[in-house]
């Protein structure tokens, strides 16, 4: 039997379907299921999700397969077969009379996303690893594929580092939510942010759920409202994931993307939460908090994400459920 498929799979699959739960997304009937495409033929899909983008105001569908595997059983020809079998299976469904009727939801959305989620186990091997895994997907056009039904296909890989700044990015939302929960009226629950898009005639937006772009983004952003301790007022509060560099200039571009995109407001206190590690961050860490206080924020603050080696307890109790 292969090494992603039996008990580890289905248990992966699980796992994966719990942190795209916690961002909002909506799963469309049981994982493991056989649907038949319009070839006739019987596909198998681990699991459906459904979203609204905040961005694009759409039902976006996805199809997500999970694979867990070795790095040491890994190779580029395997990751180009896993790309091109869920392409496949998309363009089957998405014109199946039988899926579309089976699964209502799914043809109600746009379903055109296809998202690869890869978990490799052994966890002491994926540091070395990583580089390979990196040309492997280079290599690979995963982005956008046509469709036979005329629209394009968005194929996306998301694997373990990208897994666990998710898990980390998660683990903060959750922490705000639990110290803000007892404000008032639902006040310190935190949205997401989406700027308003000209292109799509959609003014801004702020939803709990994360749409799959902000899945790889370097940058997250929300909104939310918190008790001042000071003034005992309820303020704004404009929250930042921030998974770039810890450098000025980077700091620089991202107060200009903020400004921008019409994220930034004076009066509102500014949280970014950081991904990255360096030592040296202390050295400018003061002159990071003047660069956003000069847009007269009432206060900035600077916070760490947690980082994680593997999957957080939260994820592997929820999926055994």
């Amino acid at each position: 039997m292969p090494e992603d498929e039996g008990k580890n799979g289905n248990r992966w699959t699980d796992e994966a379907s719990v942190l795209f739960k916690r961002i909002g997304w909506e799963k469309i009937a049981d994982s493991n299921i056989d649907i038949e495409g319009v070839d006739g033929q019987q596909h198998g899909i681990d699991s459906l999700f459904r979203y609204r983008d905040g961005l694009h105001q759409s039902l976006e569908g996805v199809f997500v397969e999970a694979k867990r595997y070795r790095t040491t059983s890994f190779n580029r020809a395997k990751l180009l077969d896993w790309v091109d079998r869920l392409h496949e299976k998309m363009t089957e469904l998405r014109r199946s009379g039988p899926f579309n009727s089976q699964y209502p939801a799914m043809g109600e959305s746009t379903s055109r996303n296809g998202l690869l989620v890869l978990w490799f186990h052994d966890l002491e091997n994926y540091p070395r690893f990583r580089s390979t895994l990196t040309e492997s997907m280079q290599t690979v056009k995963t982005t956008r594929r046509r469709g036979s039904i005329g629209s394009p296909s968005r194929l996306f890989v998301l694997e373990n580092e990208a897994i666990l700044r998710l898990c980390s990015l998660l683990q903060a939302v959750q922490e705000w939510n639990n110290t803000n929960k007892a404000d008032s009226a639902a006040s310190g629950r935190l949205k997401f942010f989406y700027p308003s898009a000209l292109d799509f005639g959609h003014p801004s937006q702020l939803t709990e759920v994360l749409n799959i772009e902000g899945l790889f983004s370097k940058c997250v952003l929300a909104k939310s409202r918190e008790l001042d301790a000071r003034s005992s007022q309820i303020v704004d509060a404009d929250v930042v994931f921030y998974f770039g560099h810890l450098d000025l200039q980077s700091f620089q571009r991202l107060r200009s993307a903020l400004l921008e995109l019409g994220m930034a407001q004076s009066d509102h206190n500014l949280y970014i939460y950081l991904y990255q590690r360096d030592d040296d961050f202390r050295k400018i860490e003061p002159d990071v908090k003047k660069l956003f206080e000069d847009d007269q924020y009432h206060k900035v603050q600077l916070k760490t994400m947690d980082r994680f080696g593997d999957l957080p307890s939260w994820v592997k109790n929820e999926a055994g459920e």
